[in-house]
């Protein structure tokens, strides 16, 4: 078996990701009572106290990848691997993990005396690795209703055979998944191919453990329909975890011990921690206000709440004025933002739906919106000064995916779209083009255009508006119609982007490993990031069908596909996906499947996701980086600081941690 660390020489290589010596106490210097980047003293306050408009909708972990119930959730269960404040791997509840010399076998011993509490700090149980095998044929068995099963199944052993069973006379036997406990301290992960960047896989959370008799003892017998909020009949729930806080065992750094959906959501310091000694900050409480970026600058200014969006409306005036001692910008998260065309819309006029549909259908029409957008005006809403800093025009971020000392996007394939795109010359010859070929159609203009934002995201209402304007004064008036929507702050992604009611939406992605592959899940068959499989034309199909062997082989995960087109996107990204091997020539691929659907303009990145401009008395540099999966959403190791940091002080403090980075 190859030792960790050989593994971790390897994974340099192929993945970037920095190794080395660690300092799990974060930049040196963290131990006087100040924060070593910026001499900013350490709060006796332990407290963080916040406002949020949009409420969690679930706390079942293995089920969903929601950003939102993710935050919290990272919080309360425990990952097998974690990150430190640099970037590099660190044990958590595997103390120490080897793998086969073929790649196929990954044995992890689990740390021993980690225990299960429930939301009231009592101690339920030890964590073993019987709780993750639990979890995996939980979420590999299709009833289960995870909205994350491919991050499993298509890697381990009968994963897929097991989610697709198709045996109807025999149950599927859910101990044959390649998930084992060795015993109650080893655990292994027995995988159909060698995954370079399987450990990274590990901090999403459809690999958290679950303590098998609790979940058990939340069967509901007979189950009723569950009422909408409609009137409509919904599935009946049939098992209560994750519904609430006591459905939930807790083995991580807080537990919560206050929901009150849409009133507070408050989690305390779970004082039985494994490594307690890194959670500095013992509380954090949240409270719901729907307009929670009007109301928490001033809030924030009279000490009443510890942190606050600065929006576009006030960021000139605290910029230039006494607040700007508290005002900074925020780190890249690892998100994209993509503003994205809808393939599959569902209008509340049938007739413009009808004619926005022929215009979509049409390369020139969606030509003419990727290059008609000025990144820079609408970006300034967000971030009014260096809107270049998050202007994006590749899938994934710069830095992301490295390969024998290689970015993934100076692929050859990609490179010609690392420039912005906005071109108004460009943008109104393909505009001329499209409206003629469109009207000898039938078709007509202007097309309607529905543009929906998220209410409870910083700035995205100012920016949908310039976008607008921009638009509409770049294009014309008499060739497209923009009209700005609010959607809901809850559940915006359900009832906004799943629908399709949008004719252009700002949505975003963030990777849940580090592998190009995790950047093009969202723009696969069956998901709603504008349903580019609905296109039009027989140039964009293979002239392939999809088969039985297609599904049974994971090649496609959705049994309706069977006998359906494959198209020419989803073939260059599923080759990619088949190049385990040789990792160049699988970015290479990725990157050829990418330009293509540039080219295409089958969605159009955006921007870099970031937390905007803030007012924070949290540290930055101290919390775990990583721009993959769960774990950076964590607080353990984030201090409370008696002050925010300014522009300058940051900008400082990132040189510094930049430094101490590349030092690693």
């Amino acid at each position: 078996m190859k030792k960790l660390t050989a593994l971790m020489l390897s994974m340099i290589m192929i993945l970037g990701i920095f190794a080395g010596c660690a300092n799990d106490d974060g930049p040196a210097g963290a131990g006087d009572g100040k924060d070593p980047l910026t001499g900013i003293a350490y709060s006796s306050d332990t407290t963080f106290d916040y406002l949020y408009s949009a409420e969690i909708t679930t706390m079942n972990y293995l089920t969903t990848s929601v950003t939102q119930n993710q935050k919290s959730l990272a919080n309360f269960v425990d990952t097998l691997i974690e990150f430190d404040c640099y970037g590099n791997i660190q044990p958590c509840l595997a103390e120490s993990w080897e793998v086969s010399d073929d790649g196929l076998t990954w044995t992890f011993k689990i740390r021993k005396g980690v225990k299960w509490y429930d939301c009231d700090g009592k101690e339920v149980a030890d964590v073993t690795a019987n709780d993750f095998v639990y979890a995996a044929r939980l979420v590999a068995n299709p009833e289960f209703d995870s909205d994350m099963p491919d991050m499993l199944i298509s890697y381990v052993e009968n994963g897929i055979k097991l989610y697709n069973w198709s045996d109807e006379s025999t149950e599927p036997d859910f101990t044959t998944l390649g998930v084992e406990a060795v015993d109650d301290y080893t655990l292994v992960y027995h995988l159909v191919q060698p995954c370079a960047y399987f450990l990274t896989l590990l901090t999403y959370g459809c690999y958290l453990p679950v303590y098998g008799p609790f979940y058990e003892s939340l069967v509901v017998e007979n189950p009723e329909p569950v009422i909408n909020d409609d009137g409509t009949e919904g599935e009946p729930i049939t098992n209560e975890f994750g519904t609430n806080r006591d459905k939930i065992l807790y083995n991580g750094g807080y537990i919560c011990s206050e929901w009150q959906p849409q009133e507070k959501y408050v989690w305390v310091k779970n004082e039985n921690y494994w490594d307690a000694d890194k959670i500095y900050i013992e509380k954090v409480s949240g409270t719901y206000n729907a307009q929670a970026d009007s109301i928490a600058p001033e809030m924030y200014l009279r000490g009443e709440i510890d942190e606050c969006n600065v929006t576009s409306a006030i960021l000139g005036d605290w910029m230039e004025g006494e607040n700007a001692k508290y005002v900074h910008t925020t780190m890249p998260s690892g998100f994209v933002q993509y503003m994205l065309l809808c393939f599959d819309q569902h209008h509340d006029d049938e007739q413009a739906g009808a004619y926005y549909d022929m215009a979509v259908n049409n390369k020139d029409f969606r030509k003419s919106i990727y290059h008609g957008i000025n990144y820079l005006y609408c970006l300034s809403a967000y971030d009014p000064y260096t809107p270049e800093a998050i202007a994006q025009s590749r899938l994934m971020p710069s830095g992301f995916a490295v390969t024998d000392g290689k970015d993934y996007n100076e692929m050859p394939a990609g490179q010609p779209f690392n420039q912005i795109p906005f071109d108004e010359a460009k943008a109104k010859d393909y505009a001329a083009k499209a409206k003629a070929a469109l009207e000898a159609e039938g078709c007509k203009f202007p097309i309607q255009i529905p543009l929906y934002y998220n209410p409870s995201t910083p700035n995205m209402d100012q920016c949908c508006m310039l976008l607008e304007a921009q638009l509409e004064s770049t294009l014309g008036k008499d060739y497209i119609e923009i009209t700005v929507y609010s959607g809901p702050s809850t559940n915006y992604i359900a009832e906004v982007r799943r629908p399709g009611i949008w004719g252009l939406f700002e949505g975003g992605w963030g990777p849940d490993y580090v592998d190009p592959a995790t950047f093009f899940e969202p723009f696969s068959y069956g998901w709603t990031y504008g349903s580019q499989e609905m296109i039009k034309g027989d140039e964009y199909k293979t002239g392939y069908i999809y088969t039985q062997a297609d599904y049974d082989s994971g090649v496609i995960t959705d049994e309706e596909l069977i006998g359906t087109p494959q198209y020419v996107f989803n073939s260059k990204v599923e080759k990619a996906r088949a190049e385990t091997q040789d990792m160049t020539k699988r970015y290479e691929l990725f990157a050829e499947a990418e330009a293509y659907a540039l080219e295409e303009v089958l969605m159009i990145p955006f921007r870099l996701l970031n937390d905007g401009y803030v007012a924070s008395n949290k540290s930055i540099f101290d919390a775990p980086r990583v721009m993959a999966g769960i774990c950076g959403y964590k607080y353990k190791g984030v201090h409370m600081l008696e002050k925010s940091y300014s522009m300058e002080e940051y900008n400082t403090a990132k040189a510094a941690w930049e430094s101490a980075k590349a030092a690693q």
